[in-house]
């Protein structure tokens, strides 16, 4: 199975462990965004660290999304992309949730604009 069928099909569940590790703003990029993944790919995340998030969490995070999917997870936070090309990817990177639903993507923009809790929390 393509890791973008694997994503799509629970892109629910990668946004609610992202919570559950001191994360938050689950991003994807790379190939599963552009639809050019193939078997063996691996699903190239991005997330933000929220204050006090340990590399204990992140990693937490990354072993959780690859058995919860069963495919290699490449999580990063924006400070670990190289400044060479960190501007494009965070063009480009797409929230969870929003990827291949444009009928309902601004639906789900309208929602987060109106909901009273804030992602920014701190650990």
């Amino acid at each position: 199975m393509r890791p973008s069928v694997a994503f799509d099909l629970k892109q629910s569940a990668v946004r609610e462990a992202t919570s559950h590790f001191c994360a938050a703003n689950p991003r994807v990029f790379g190939s599963v965004l552009h639809d050019t993944d193939q078997d063996g790919s691996d699903i190239d995340l991005l997330v933000d660290a929220l204050p006090g998030t340990t590399l204990f969490d992140l990693g937490g995070l990354q072993e959780k999304l690859e058995s919860l999917l069963g495919i290699h997870i490449n999580l990063l936070t924006p400070a670990d992309l190289p400044p060479k090309f960190r501007a494009k990817v965070l063009a480009k990177a797409l929230p969870v949730l929003l990827r291949q639903l444009p009928a309902v993507q601004q639906n789900v923009e309208d929602e987060e604009r109106n909901d009273d809790h804030s992602e920014d929390k701190s650990c």
